[in-house]
């Protein structure tokens, strides 16, 4: 199968702790769709159209997350015009829901024209820590006419920002967050400073300055709490009753947080958005809960952990099989 790749993201989609792999492809309407591998053990077996991603677009990056809290993970997909957001399912089943929920941004303004949408590496981050992933956008020019802002489109999932419903899942606060018009061509998340807000870091095209963008959230008055949690995986050695543990960075993990706002999900994955990588340490906004009611770690050798009444406000270090939990004093 011959594609033009433009990125490979690998997670489990279907919740089996092997981990899939889906491929970004460009020209996918006139040369290769975009491609979905499910790992069944010893083979993979393509299943792009029965899971309904093969989208034919010119795509350039994925991010991976779970925005509606569900526990299946979602896909963001950049394109040159109207992107794609792929709601996941318990039946495998991906659904387009870009446009009803406000995230498609096919045509964006700058100086008062109008230009089709151009986007690049993209990915999801709870930038606001209010519990619910937000999703940023690298936005890039092919031509030297165009101008293409980045975007930062906040999750109002619910209306739970605004009060209403209507008001849409994400909400356009590009020109609000302060962001330059660049040649943008993708992004990785990292709590840069240490105070508790995802961070991010630009790489423009070419031989043109990045941006590392410092959350502002604490000296904004945001006083939403927050957890990360690094992993630390057993190995190659047995691990109860299991042949060995896991890899060190605990990579294709499962988590799962409850709190007095509900359950959020989350998978350990290595690389995104086009290129890039995030901390592999996994982040959760909290909203107002000051802590952890407790947090399932499946981790993916098979074993099993759940730890109660977690504190807020931590950087927790969790090794594969040990009770203990160590804190990480630096971002």
């Amino acid at each position: 199968m011959n594609g033009l790749g433009f990125q490979a993201s690998i997670f489990d989609f279907n919740g089996d702790l092997r981990p899939d792999i889906y491929v970004a492809n460009d020209f996918g309407s006139t040369i290769q769709r975009n491609v979905l591998w499910r790992n069944d053990g010893s083979t993979m077996t393509n299943v792009s159209a029965t899971s309904k991603a093969n989208f034919a677009l010119s795509s350039m990056g994925v991010g991976v997350g779970d925005f509606n809290r569900d526990g299946y993970p979602d896909l963001a997909v950049s394109n040159i015009g109207p992107n794609v957001l792929a709601r996941g399912s318990s039946t495998g089943v991906f659904t387009d829901v870009a446009r009803t929920s406000g995230a498609q941004r096919s045509t964006v303004f700058q100086n008062g024209t109008a230009n089709r949408s151009v986007t690049w590496g993209l990915d999801f981050s709870d930038l606001n820590d209010d519990g619910y992933e937000d999703l940023m956008i690298a936005g890039g020019r092919l031509r030297s006419n165009e101008s293409v802002p980045d975007a930062v489109l906040v999750n109002n999932l619910s209306g739970h920002l605004t009060g209403s419903a209507s008001d849409g899942t994400f909400l356009d606060l590009t020109y609000a967050a302060g962001l330059s018009v660049t040649t943008g061509r993708t992004l990785a998340f990292a709590d840069f400073n240490g105070d508790g807000y995802p961070d991010v870091y630009e790489q423009n095209y070419f031989n043109e300055p990045s941006q590392l963008y410092l959350n502002q959230g604490p000296a904004d008055g945001n006083t939403n709490h927050w957890l990360e949690v690094r992993l630390v995986g057993a190995g190659p050695a047995p691990l109860g009753g299991l042949a060995h543990g896991s890899n060190a960075d605990g990579i294709g993990a499962r988590l799962v947080l409850t709190s007095a706002s509900g359950k959020q999900y989350q998978q350990i994955v290595d690389g995104g958005s086009l290129g890039a990588g995030n901390q592999l340490a996994a982040h959760f906004g909290l909203g107002p809960d000051t802590n952890v009611t407790s947090l399932e770690i499946d981790w993916p050798s098979g074993y099993v952990q759940t730890f109660t009444n977690l504190a807020a406000d931590q950087r927790d270090v969790i090794t594969e099989g040990s009770s203990l939990i160590d804190h990480d004093p630096t971002p």
